[in-house]
């Protein structure tokens, strides 16, 4: 049954039409992962593939979400791509590997994402959306993980999210992460320059006694 709130949100902040789920038919996980996937047919299946190395007992609890997203203007090749991936999304078999799949085409004719309002944001809002009728709200803790399809994850990703959740007071996180190598010496230097960055950004935060 779902809360009275729930499906007062549902009913009036819910972007799911004219977007539907395909892939598995299950329900009642205690936890969704959407992916939002733009012209990422390279990486997607790896990322996928992460996901189904934690173990079963954790992994088939989990509703996974790829929304394959673009704009209504967006370029050829990104179209294309992401066609690709459909079409592979169509022919996984990742349940095998207890990953209940599903996907959202907002990328085809008639289900593109629009121009002024249209990015990830709304590709993970319309991938949450769609996935918490297939929930079961009874369980606790319930949760919502935003991955992106260029992430690989460790073997114990789904355990140490809810372990954490057992136990923490606030209900969010951000997960620490870091990049991959770069395919050159010179794509290698920048991504370690800007995790540089990224760390003394949040070490200048936390010296100036920022929340």
């Amino acid at each position: 049954m779902i809360p009275s709130r729930l499906e007062k949100y549902l009913a009036s902040r819910a972007l799911t039409a004219p977007w539907t789920l395909a892939g598995t038919p299950e329900r009642d996980f205690t936890g969704a992962i959407v992916v939002p996937s733009l012209a990422e047919s390279s990486s997607l299946f790896s990322t996928l593939r992460s996901l189904g190395q934690n173990p079963v007992d954790f992994s088939s609890r989990f509703l996974v979400v790829v929304v394959v997203n673009h704009r209504e203007d967006a370029p050829l090749a990104d179209k294309e791509d992401n066609f690709k991936t459909l079409e592979r999304l169509s022919a996984a078999d990742l349940s095998a590997a207890g990953l209940p799949l599903a996907w959202v085409d907002a990328a085809s004719p008639g289900l593109e994402l629009p121009v002024k309002t249209g990015g990830v944001g709304m590709a993970r809002k319309v991938g949450f959306d769609l996935a918490l009728r297939r929930l079961d709200l009874r369980k606790d803790p319930l949760i919502l993980i935003s991955l992106d399809a260029d992430t690989l994850c460790r073997p114990d990703y789904l355990l140490a999210i809810e372990n954490h959740f057992r136990k923490a007071a606030v209900p969010g996180a951000v997960i620490p992460f870091c990049h991959q190598p770069g395919a050159t010496e010179e794509e290698d230097r920048a991504i370690r320059r800007y995790e540089l960055f990224l760390r003394a950004y949040v070490l200048g935060l936390r010296r100036a006694g920022s929340p």
